[in-house]
Order: structure tokens, then C-alpha cells, then sequence
């Protein structure tokens, strides 16, 4: 690994086997010459740079961003990674380094705006909201500053419109849409407010965005024989409960061309059951 330009202190671009990469890692410049090797244990972060677009960008941030958020957002990412076992893009390294320079501007200038997804991220999302508390937190500690709850919900929604396994970034403001009216539906139905913190109310919305995934992508669950019994049995046990689906079932229909199977409705019913049960 050739040193083939050195962009500051803590950047450079290099050659490795005819490819070009960017290379991030505090004072892996320091001393060094063009033509000079690299330190391999003062490496952070690489980047390869075939996509001209992004190497552009990030030089760019590189000489308008401070290294500590470069390296809080490698800590970010790292940690979303470690916790679910997901890839995610590298453009992240973009696009969160732009935003966190942003808001430290905005710091200054003592102007904040409002996430109005915020509650929305921080109850359908809790465990990636963490990670977006953690980046908030280290960024306030290392600029002393107070940064507001709504920049974890930022941080949060980069990292989820960063994860490799979702195709389209405005799918995850979609997912969020649907879990709300689903569950608008359910609080305006019986008239209740959720525990949050319930584990019935959590297995609620994790069923409720992987029902919204196949709303977007227009994939129904199964239909198969035993289903529509089982469901014929529940709807007839639970009459009030299944009503309520069969309202978020017109709705769904009308919104979104969506069809639920008797598998979605049955499943759906039995969630919101347990809900009501824990609430007597």
C-alpha cells in the first residue's frame, strides 16, 4: 500500500494493486512522503474509490469536516454492524459526517429543528435509536456541547437508510408511516395508550413493520387452508379485536391496493388481543 497523495494529517490517498483507495487513521500522514508505505496498524477506515462521484464528496468533507466526527461515525456504524450483523453502505461515511458537521454548525448559531419522526424512530426502531443516543452523546462530549434527543433520531435514520438489506432509503419513512396508522388505528379503536416498554407491545411493532415491508413490496403472506380455520375460530373468540383488524384491513386496502391473507388478519388479531389482555 503506496502512499500516492496526502490529503492532511489524517488522510491519504493510496495505491494497492493498481486500485485507488482513500485511507482514514489519526496522523497516518504524520512524517510520511509520497511513494512512502503505509502503517497498516494506524488504519481506521478505508474507502476505494472507483466511483468517482464518492471520492470527490469525501475529499471534500475531508477538508471541511473535523477528524473526531469521522471517527464517531466509524464508531457508529461499527457498533450497528457488531449489534445486528449488518453491511451497510459506505456513502454513510458521507452523508452522517455532513449531517453531524451541520448540526455542530447549527450548535453555534444556536438554531436546532425538529425530527417529526422522533418518537416515531425512537418506539418502532428502540434498539438502533440506542446506537443514535451513543453517536449524539459522544458528539456532545467530545465539543462540549447539548445537542438535543432529535439528533439521535437523525443518526438513527441514516443508519437505517444505510442498511444494505433495504433496497430503497425512502422504504424505511414508508415503514414508519404504516406502523403509525396501524397503530393509530389500534389506539383510537379501543381508546387505550400503549406501554411502550410491554413486551407485547414491542412484538406488536415488530410484526407491524415486517407487515409493512410486504405492504411496500406488495407481497402477501400465505393463504393456506389451515390458516383461514384457525382464523375462523380467533375471530369468533376475539369479535372486538378482530373488527378492529378488519378496520385496519379497509384502511390498508384503500391506501395502499394491499389485500391482507387470513394469515396477516390472524396474526394481527392475536397480537392486539395480548395487548388488551395485559391491560385487564
Amino acid at each position: 500500500m503506496i502512499i500516492k497523495k496526502i490529503l492532511n494529517n489524517n488522510f491519504l490517498i493510496v495505491e494497492e494493486k493498481c486500485a485507488e483507495k482513500i485511507i482514514m487513521g489519526r496522523g497516518i500522514a504524520f512524517n510520511k512522503k509520497i511513494g512512502q508505505k503505509v502503517d497498516q496498524n494506524r488504519i481506521q477506515k478505508e474507502f476505494v474509490t472507483t466511483n468517482s462521484e464518492f471520492g470527490n464528496k469525501l475529499a471534500f468533507l475531508i477538508n471541511n469536516v473535523p477528524m473526531e466526527v469521522f471517527q464517531v461515525v466509524e464508531e457508529i456504524v461499527e457498533l450497528y454492524k457488531k449489534e445486528f450483523g449488518k453491511e451497510v453502505s459506505d456513502a454513510i461515511y458521507l452523508s452522517l459526517s455532513d449531517h453531524l458537521n451541520f448540526s455542530l454548525t447549527r450548535s453555534k448559531e444556536e438554531y436546532t429543528y425538529k425530527n417529526m419522526l422522533i418518537w416515531d424512530i425512537h418506539n418502532f426502531y428502540p434498539k438502533e435509536y440506542q446506537i443514535g443516543v451513543y453517536g449524539r452523546d459522544r458528539i456532545n462530549q467530545l465539543f462540549e456541547l447539548n445537542l438535543p434527543s432529535e439528533e439521535a433520531g437523525f443518526i438513527t435514520l441514516h443508519l437505517l437508510n444505510a442498511d444494505l438489506s433495504t433496497e430503497d432509503p425512502r422504504e424505511i419513512q414508508k415503514i414508519i408511516q404504516i406502523v403509525q396508522e396501524v397503530t393509530d388505528s389500534i389506539r383510537y379503536y379501543f381508546g387505550i395508550e400503549f406501554d411502550t416498554e410491554s413486551l407485547y407491545y414491542q412484538r406488536l411493532i415488530t410484526h407491524v413493520r415486517f407487515f409493512a415491508q410486504r405492504v411496500i413490496k406488495g407481497v402477501a403472506g400465505s393463504e393456506g387452508l389451515d390458516n383461514d380455520e384457525l382464523l375462523s375460530m380467533i375471530k369468533e373468540k376475539y369479535i372486538e379485536t378482530y373488527r378492529c383488524v378488519l378496520k385496519i384491513e379497509r384502511h390498508i386496502a384503500k391506501k395502499y391496493d394491499f389485500k391482507l391473507s387470513a394469515e396477516e388478519k390472524m396474526y394481527l388479531t392475536l397480537h392486539i388481543q395480548k395487548i388488551i389482555f395485559e391491560r385487564e
